[in-house]
């Protein structure tokens, strides 16, 4: 089970079955191979962007089931082309939810990442009805559920710019300071309390 450091939620991928990583790791290549390429990225840098996004939402839904006694399904289908995607990572009492997960590079520790990250939206995807952020340690050891944004306040906060996604390419996203989120826990708890009409 995860723990709680203040208000960051903790998993350590130990907690992830192998049976869960397998298919992760299987899935991540299969989609490499049948998708489109979004940032052009070479094909490790890929598999291992695909991978982590796939951690992340069972880290997630781990919290889900751990917290709250609620079990989450993930999706596992590859979508073909250059436009047809997933349109949430999850959907809650009507919120759709999108996790976006962000590297610790430069070992700075999880509290600094924090306090300079942005929650990432890439510009041609747009902004779900709440966005979680899911940091990780340099290692890939540990998974730190760490911040959440609703819609309304992440396009008032937010502005526009570009990232490194690999071999010197830049790519436009949404970008919104993680420290303009709330705790993961009060935003889960209010879409608990108030579904969406």
């Amino acid at each position: 089970m995860g723990r709680w450091s203040n208000d960051f939620y903790i998993i350590n991928l130990r907690e992830l079955p192998e049976s869960i990583l397998s298919k992760i790791q299987e899935f991540s290549e299969k989609v490499c191979m049948e998708t489109y390429d979004r940032f052009s990225y070479d094909f490790e840098r890929r598999v291992e962007t695909i991978k982590i996004g796939k951690i992340a939402e069972e880290v997630f839904a781990k919290f889900m089931k751990d917290e709250y006694e609620m079990t989450l399904s993930i999706n596992y289908e590859i979508y073909e082309g250059t436009s047809n995607v997933d349109e949430d990572d999850f959907e809650i009492n009507g919120y759709q939810i999108d996790i976006k997960s962000s590297k610790d590079t430069y070992e700075e520790g999880i509290e600094s990442c924090y306090n300079r990250f942005n929650f990432p939206v890439p510009y041609d995807q747009g902004i779900k009805d709440l966005t979680i952020s899911i940091l990780y340690t340099h290692d890939l050891s540990n998974y730190v559920i760490s911040s959440a944004i609703f819609k309304e306040d992440y396009l008032r906060k937010s502005r526009i710019g570009s990232l490194p996604v690999g071999n010197g390419v830049f790519k436009n996203f949404y970008l919104c300071k993680l420290t303009n989120g709330i705790k993961v826990r009060n935003a889960i708890e209010y879409i608990l309390k108030f579904p969406k009409k």
